[in-house]
C-alpha cells in the first residue's frame, strides 16, 4: 500500500527546474532511498514533501490526504517526520533535554504539561523509551554538543521520532561520519525501517544496496530510474548518470 505519492510535482527557483514533474509512489514499511549527484533536487525534493517549500506544480498525497499546501508543523500531525543534512539539535541542552522538549511538544502541550506529576511521568517515559530506541542510554545527561558527531547524528533522528512518525524522512545521515560509524549508522536505519516507513537520502552507494528495499535515482530533478537495488544498479541510465560503473 502507497502511504505517499506525488503528482508531477514541479518545484522552480528563477530559470532553474529544481523539481520536474516528479511522480512517485512510497510503499509503507519498507526503506526506499532517494539516490543522484549533487543537484538532482534530493533535498528540495524533501522540503517540498514537509512544508519548507511550496511547490509551483504538482500535489502530495499522504495516506490519501493532499497536503501540498499544508505548513510544516501540520505535516509533522499529519505524521511526517525528518532528520537534516545540516544537524538541527540544541547543543547546549543535554540528550535527555533535546529529546523530551520534542517529546513534550508532539503530546501538544507547552510548559503547562509540566505542572502535573501525570504529564510529567508520561513525557518523562517517553523520553527514556526513545533514548533506549537509539541506543544512547547512559549519555542522556551529555551535554549535545560534547556527544561524538555520530551520537549527535543518533539524536537528530530521536528527536524526529519523538512525533512518532509513520513516515521518516532521512537527508544523508552518515554525512560527515567515519568510517567507523557508517556502519552503525546502516544498522540502525535498517531497525527503524522494520517499524516505521523510512525514505533515506544517501550518498554512499554501498548503504543504499545493502539496507534498501527500493532505490529512486534523480537527475537534473527528474525520475530516471527506480526498482530494487539490483535492477537499479543494472540500469544503463543509471550508470552513466551516477554509478560510474559500481
Amino acid at each position: 500500500m502507497d502511504i505517499l505519492q506525488t503528482h508531477r510535482l514541479t518545484k522552480r527557483f528563477n530559470g532553474l527546474v529544481a523539481v520536474d514533474s516528479v511522480d512517485i509512489a512510497i510503499q509503507a514499511n519498507r526503506l526506499t532511498s532517494i539516490i543522484g549527484p549533487n543537484g538532482a533536487g534530493k533535498t528540495t525534493f524533501f522540503n517540498l514533501l514537509t512544508g519548507l517549500l511550496k511547490p509551483d506544480n504538482g500535489t502530495i498525497v499522504f495516506e490519501g490526504n493532499d497536503i501540498t499546501h499544508l505548513p510544516p508543523h501540520r505535516i509533522v500531525k499529519q505524521g511526517i517526520a525528518r532528520s537534516f543534512q545540516i544537524l538541527n539539535i540544541f547543543g547546549d541542552l543535554s540528550l535527555f533535554e533535546n529529546i523530551r522538549i520534542a517529546a513534550q511538544s508532539e503530546r501538544g502541550h507547552g510548559l503547562e504539561m509540566l505542572s502535573s506529576i501525570h504529564g510529567l511521568q508520561e513525557v518523562t517515559q517517553a523520553t527514556f523509551s526513545i533514548i533506549d530506541a537509539i541506543g544512547l542510554r547512559g549519555k542522556e545527561q551529555a551535554l549535545a554538543k560534547n556527544l561524538s558527531y555520530g551520537d549527535r547524528r543518533v539524536l537528530e533522528i530521536g528527536i524526529a521520532l519523538a512525533s512518532h512518525p509513520k513516515l521518516l524522512l532521512l537527508d544523508e545521515p552518515t554525512s560527515g561520519l567515519a568510517s567507523r560509524d557508517t556502519g552503525r549508522m546502516a544498522e540502525f536505519i535498517g531497525l527503524l525501517s522494520k517499524t516505521t516507513t523510512v525514505v533515506l537520502i544517501e550518498h554512499d552507494m554501498n548503504i543504499v544496496l545493502s539496507i534498501s528495499d527500493h532505490v529512486i535515482v534523480l537527475h537534473q530533478g527528474r525520475v530516471i530510474a527506480q526498482g530494487t537495488p539490483d535492477e537499479v544498479r543494472r540500469n544503463d541510465e543509471v550508470q552513466d548518470a551516477y554509478l560510474g560503473g559500481l
